[in-house]
C-alpha cells in the first residue's frame, strides 16, 4: 500500500501547459496511489465487494438472453456457441466503458478541494478511473473464461491475444472521452447530468446484445462509425470467430480513439486552469 505522506508530487506552475506524457512518467507513484484509493472507495462498505463487477454483466446477460435473443432468434455467427456467452463477452468490455466514463466525468469535481490546494497533474483522477476499471474488468473476465471451460464451447484462445490491443484502444478512447467530459464538468455540471442519457443511447445503438448484421444494411455503416462498435464486436468475435473481425473498421476505431484523445488534451490544456480556479 502506498503511504500518501510519502508521495512525491511534481510541482509545476499552473501557467505551464501540462505535458501529459512527461507528467505520467514523473508521477507514477501518485497515479498508483489515486488508482488504489479509488479502488478502495468503490467497494468500501459493500458486502459483496468485487463480486458486483461480475454480477452486473451476468444479470444483464440473463435478461437479454431470455427476452431479446430468444424472442428475436439473434444469430451472432458463432456456431456451437451459446448466444448468451456472446452477449456476456460484449457486456464485459461494454461495462468497462459504461461504468468508468461516468466516474471519469465526475472525477475532477470529486477531487476539486485537492486540486485547489496543491498542484498535481489534473488529469490523474481521470487516468486513475481508466486504470481502476481495468482492475474491475479482470473479475468478470475471469468468470467468463471459467464459463467457457465448463460449457465446452468453441472458445478460441486467440481471443486472449486479440484482447490486449482492444483493451488498449478502449482505454485510450475512455481516457480521451473522460478527460473531455471531466474537464467540461468542472464548469458545466450539465455534463454529469447528460451522461446517463448518452450511455443509454450508446447501449442500444452499439451492437452489444445483437450482431451488426441485425441492423438494416443502410444503418450498418453508420453503426460502424461509432468507435465502440468495432471494439466490442472484435472482442466478442475474437473468442469465437476471429476470422470475421473487420480490420478496416477496427483501424478506423483506433484512429478515432487517438483523435478523441488529441482533441481532449487540447481542450484540457486550454481550459483546465481557468475552470479549476473558478471552482
Amino acid at each position: 500500500m502506498v503511504n500518501s505522506n510519502n508521495l512525491k508530487i511534481t510541482h509545476v506552475s499552473s501557467n505551464d501547459s501540462p505535458k501529459i506524457k512527461k507528467e505520467i512518467t514523473e508521477n507514477k507513484e501518485l497515479i498508483y496511489f489515486f488508482t488504489w484509493r479509488q479502488f478502495k472507495i468503490r467497494y468500501k462498505q459493500t458486502h459483496l465487494g468485487v463480486v458486483w463487477a461480475v454480477i452486473q454483466p451476468l444479470i444483464y446477460m440473463i435478461i437479454l438472453s431470455v427476452i431479446i435473443i430468444r424472442g428475436f432468434s439473434v444469430d451472432f455467427g458463432h456456431p456451437g456457441t451459446s448466444p448468451a456467452l456472446s452477449v456476456f463477452a460484449s457486456l464485459i468490455i461494454w461495462s468497462y466503458f459504461e461504468k468508468n466514463i461516468s466516474s471519469a466525468t465526475t472525477s475532477l469535481v470529486s477531487n476539486a478541494s485537492l486540486l485547489r490546494k496543491i498542484y498535481i497533474p489534473r488529469f490523474i483522477p481521470v487516468l486513475s478511473m481508466v486504470l481502476v476499471g481495468l482492475i474491475d474488468f479482470l473479475f468478470p473476465f475471469s468468470f467468463f473464461l471459467i464459463l467457457n471451460l465448463l460449457l465446452d464451447n468453441n472458445f478460441n484462445p486467440l481471443g486472449l491475444l486479440i484482447m490486449f490491443p482492444l483493451l488498449f484502444l478502449m482505454a485510450t478512447l475512455l481516457f480521451g472521452a473522460g478527460l473531455f467530459m471531466g474537464t467540461l464538468n468542472l464548469k458545466y455540471r450539465d455534463a454529469q447530468l447528460v451522461m446517463p442519457f448518452i450511455i443509454r443511447v450508446l447501449f442500444f445503438t452499439t451492437p452489444i446484445f445483437y450482431p451488426i448484421s441485425f441492423l438494416p444494411e443502410k444503418l450498418q455503416l453508420l453503426a460502424q462509425l461509432n468507435p465502440l462498435t468495432p471494439l466490442i464486436t472484435a472482442f466478442r468475435d475474437g473468442f469465437y470467430s476471429p476470422a470475421s473481425i473487420d480490420i478496416r473498421f477496427l483501424a478506423l476505431s483506433g484512429v478515432t480513439s487517438i483523435l478523441v484523445v488529441v482533441f481532449s488534451i487540447l481542450f484540457y490544456k486550454k481550459k483546465i486552469n481557468s475552470y479549476v480556479d473558478a471552482l
